[in-house]
């Protein structure tokens, strides 16, 4: 269920997407949560985060390995079925995997920072994923300024609590001040950006399309301010970032089944998925952490970047390639009508 790598990285918008009942119900979940996190322990919704994001969170990355197999074919003249390459695919996923991992390993606050940068961008590049295809695609500051509201709102609605969960992560004082003013200086402009970057895609996009985007963001400050830093990340990441990703993806599937269409994405996505979440649980179980909460949220952060980081390279990768065979094909066209 190999589509060709155009499929794979233009996928049709999920229907269900721009149908207002799914934010209602997002609304009503994040309620809900909101009143449960009450009676828990910091410990207990550190926990239920993490179960969350290696379990749904994971699985909307699953198929990259697929991607990169499409992406090495035409370099490697290979059998897109071949065992060669299924494991130059593998080693080479690994060996992007390796890099955050080492670049934590050296600065934990370079790391945070580079981790919170390239996330900024995918996350403001994936609001625009359900939209109309008239919807120009954004450029790169609005895109960075736009997935800046889920990854600075908790510091601008919690700043204590935000700052609690980056002293887990910076053992040096000097460190921790220095992720709080990159907290302070990017959320200021954010703040002065995001009017501009709003005003761009309105401009550029249909109305529907504004609406659409611009109720994602309330959604995700809604979160953060119900259910805090931690809690409201997960809510984010899972509800509105990851769940409509894998209704995109599968949605490119030529098969009319919707129901059959998701069963083969889990197929695909799953094992992939899987070696993720089991790299996570062994990080939690090897840490040196006197805290287990402690433990838990580093094991989050250094997880998510080690996935994050390979997923936005292959996204990156794909897209490029992709646009390069649209931009052949147009040129052929054009020289055949000549």
């Amino acid at each position: 269920m190999l589509e060709s790598l155009s499929d794979q990285t233009k996928q049709t918008a999920w229907p269900l997407e721009k149908n207002w009942h799914y934010r209602l119900t997002t609304v009503a979940f994040i309620a809900f949560a909101a009143v449960l996190a009450r009676n828990l322990s910091q410990l207990e919704i550190a926990l239920i985060s993490a179960a969350f994001i290696l379990s749904i969170g994971m699985v909307h990355g699953g198929r990259d390995h697929l991607v990169v197999n499409r992406l090495l074919i035409g370099k490697l003249c290979l059998n897109p079925a071949s065992t060669r390459l299924r494991l130059a695919s593998l080693a080479l996923y690994l060996g992007i995997m390796i890099l955050p991992i080492v670049i934590w390993m050296q600065s934990t606050l370079i790391a945070l920072i580079f981790f919170l940068l390239v996330s900024m961008y995918h996350f403001g590049a994936a609001y625009f994923e359900g939209a109309e295809k008239n919807l120009q695609k954004p450029g790169f500051l609005v895109s960075l300024t736009i997935g800046g509201v889920p990854i600075l709102t908790p510091y601008m609605v919690s700043p204590e609590a935000t700052g609690n969960v980056f002293r887990m992560l910076l053992i040096h004082r000097t460190d921790y001040n220095m992720m709080l003013e990159f907290l302070k200086f990017s959320s200021a402009v954010c703040v002065v950006c995001i009017c501009g970057s709003l005003l761009s895609v309105f401009l550029r996009g249909k109305l529907a399309d504004f609406k659409l985007i611009a109720a994602d963001l309330a959604l995700t400050i809604i979160a953060y301010a119900l259910l805090g830093p931690l809690a409201g990340f997960t809510a984010y990441f899972c509800l509105l970032h990851s769940i409509p990703s894998i209704l995109t993806k599968q949605s490119s599937y030529s098969i009319p089944n919707a129901r059959k269409r998701v069963v083969v994405f889990l197929q695909e996505a799953l094992p992939n998925s899987l070696s993720a979440a089991l790299m996570m649980v062994i990080l939690m179980t090897i840490s040196t952490s006197v805290s287990r909460e402690k433990a838990i949220v580093e094991t989050i952060f250094l997880g998510l970047f080690t996935l994050t980081i390979p997923h936005v390279i292959v996204n990156i990768a794909a897209e490029f390639k992709t646009t390069k065979q649209s931009n052949l094909r147009l040129g052929m066209a054009k020289e055949a009508k000549a």
